[in-house]
């Protein structure tokens, strides 16, 4: 039996890319090694399947690539196709197909005017794995049913980091090092939505964490500071913020409830200067940071939890509301997302057709 496929399709670009469209599943995007750099963009596609060959289509659209069927194609899944683009030369991805797309490492730009953009909107999974991302400002858009993941050692952006889930799928995004932005938005509208980082996150002006609706949105790193940390919910979306060994908000911490929702805040030696919560609805916050002043406002049949000794100097609890001592145990962390290891595309085994 033939160990290549029987049907091959090549492109190879004309101008510089920095934009891939991706309405097809099945694809990897390799990036050129050091020591043997390329120019241009090339797409290879393998399949035991005459009509995924046929049907294949590359589009170049400017500095932009666009991959995707021919009208009225029946997609299979007998197939793969290879990108192979110049080291460090990707801004933005967008990807709305089935299956799955794995961008390998050194692919994205690295330089501090890249606005780097990573978007999925279809119900397959997008995969991101690199070393290092270093850029002007980083942003995640979910917008469909799948997974979009981003793994990598260090995220360290100048300006702002923005992940956006409005989708039911989930945003996952692990760094085994650090995280260092100007400002941090995660904003979670529906599904789930995980920032998962082994080290410090260390964020210059604000963290600014939303869940609404019914999206769910869940930080976790070995120490956070940053002067301003804000977590809202609306809905019956929730919020937990989880420092292992530090949270330092050097300004606020600030949680407003608006619906059914839940904000959790936790630290092992978490602090603040100010700590301001209005909870409006039947939903909970759980802060366990202690703060040099208090205020807590309270407008519904909800319930506030804080740490064990915190002071509250300034309490407008009306509706119905209660205030009680934070207790661990009163309330499970959201489940923890798993992260996918970046593994190549296996290729079709070929068979002759009949």
């Amino acid at each position: 039996m033939p160990t290549s496929p029987w049907f091959r399709r090549e492109f190879d670009s004309l101008a510089v890319i920095s934009h891939l469209t991706l309405e097809l599943g099945n694809v990897s995007v390799f990036a050129a090694t050091q020591h043997s750099p390329i120019n241009t963009t090339s797409v290879v596609l393998q399949s035991a399947s005459s009509g995924a060959a046929e049907a294949f289509r590359v589009h170049e659209e400017g500095h932009t690539l666009v991959l995707t069927w021919a009208d009225g194609y029946a997609v299979d899944h007998d197939f793969t196709v290879e990108i192979h683009m110049p080291r460090e030369s990707l801004d933005v991805v967008l990807y709305s197909g089935p299956d799955t797309v794995a961008i390998h490492p050194h692919t994205f730009r690295r330089s501090v005017d890249a606005n780097l953009t990573i978007a999925t909107t279809g119900p397959g999974s997008l995969l991101v794995d690199d070393t290092d991302l270093r850029a002007g400002s980083l942003h995640l858009r979910q917008g469909g049913a799948g997974l979009l993941q981003l793994s990598c050692r260090d995220i360290v952006v100048a300006y702002d980091v923005d992940v956006q889930t409005i989708a039911s799928g989930s945003t996952v995004v692990a760094a085994s090092s650090s995280v260092s932005a100007s400002h941090v938005t995660v904003a979670g509208a529906a599904g789930h939505t995980t920032v998962d980082v082994q080290g410090p996150v260390k964020v210059t002006d604000f963290i600014d964490l939303h869940g609404t609706k019914s999206g769910h949105v869940d930080v976790r790193a070995h120490a956070m500071t940053s002067h301003h940390v804000a977590l809202t919910t609306s809905g019956y979306g929730s919020v937990a913020v989880d420092a292992t060994a530090q949270l330092d908000a050097g300004s606020v911490v600030d949680s407003d409830l608006v619906g059914h929702g839940s904000v959790r805040c936790t630290g092992a030696e978490g602090t603040c200067n100010a700590l301001d919560i209005n909870v409006g609805g039947t939903g909970s916050a759980r802060i366990n940071v202690a703060a040099i002043t208090c205020s807590v406002a309270m407008d519904g049949k909800g319930s506030v939890y804080l740490r064990h000794g915190q002071a509250v100097q300034d309490e407008k609890i009306a509706g119905g509301g209660e205030l009680k001592t934070f207790d661990e145990s009163a309330e499970d962390a959201p489940p923890r997302h798993a992260v996918v290891k970046l593994v190549p595309l296996s290729r079709p085994t070929p068979q002759p057709e009949d």
